[in-house]
């Protein structure tokens, strides 16, 4: 299979930066460790590599879809679902906490699914959202 994003969840060029950031980190506090046997920087290694896997998991959330199903990465978990068993899509507007939250609302695709599971699917960073439902809903015809 091959999934395709829908929107986008970060700039590229945060991600990247974020990700060598946390690299760095946890290389610097091996390279500590084993020149000077202290064991502090084991510590700062473990919390690199917690923050580096934290990052990718930011980054890689979002909707993806390919031909056959939608696939729904989250930071904690994945779920991922044919689109024959799609019984109804709609989409939602989130309201956000934080001092923005008017000015930027939240967007998310909810799938009703066969099994009775609701799945809600954050779209980010796009200004075409009703264009991405529309697709969404063209992607589910065709199969059917």
């Amino acid at each position: 299979m091959h999934w395709l994003r829908v929107g986008s969840a970060a700039s590229v060029g945060m991600a990247v930066v974020t990700l060598v950031a946390a690299v760095s980190i946890t290389v610097a506090a091996v390279v500590a460790v084993v020149v000077t046997t202290q064991w502090q920087w084991a510590f700062a290694a473990v919390v690199g590599l917690l923050f580096a896997a934290l990052s990718w998991r930011l980054f890689v959330r979002g909707l993806y879809v390919d031909d056959h199903g939608v696939r729904v990465r989250l930071v904690f978990r994945t779920v991922t679902f044919e689109w024959a068993s799609v019984r109804a899509m709609r989409p939602q507007e989130v309201s956000l906490a934080g001092a923005d939250a008017a000015d930027r609302p939240a967007r998310q695709v909810c799938f009703d699914l066969a099994d009775g599971r609701t799945v809600e699917a954050p779209v980010f960073g796009t200004a075409d959202f009703d264009g991405i439902v529309v697709d969404l809903q063209h992607r589910r015809e065709q199969v059917r």
